[in-house]
């Protein structure tokens, strides 16, 4: 698929690797974010705040999920980046 400028105009890009003082598609910012692994094991789940994120009620039946003391007792999966377009016409 080849990307026509006339009809398409690329808005954004998800994750975005902004500077804080540069305008952002960014919504919210997650606190103290913990990845949970398959194994068990759980690390530093920083990346959520680098792209788009789902907010789950219960824990997602995919690994890794993150939780975070911004949204406590919800979860989150982290997403591939995708390009933000609008169409034109």
């Amino acid at each position: 698929m080849v990307y026509n400028p006339a009809q398409f105009k690329i808005v954004g890009l998800a994750p975005e690797r902004l500077s804080e003082n540069q305008s952002s598609l960014q919504l919210k910012r997650y606190k103290n974010v913990i990845q949970h692994k398959a194994d068990g094991t759980v690390c530093s789940g920083n990346k959520v705040n680098d792209g788009p994120t789902i907010l789950y009620d219960h824990i997602p039946q995919k690994f890794p999920y993150y939780t975070s003391e911004t949204i406590k007792g919800k979860f989150l999966e982290v997403l591939y980046a995708r390009i933000l377009i609008k169409k034109l016409f």
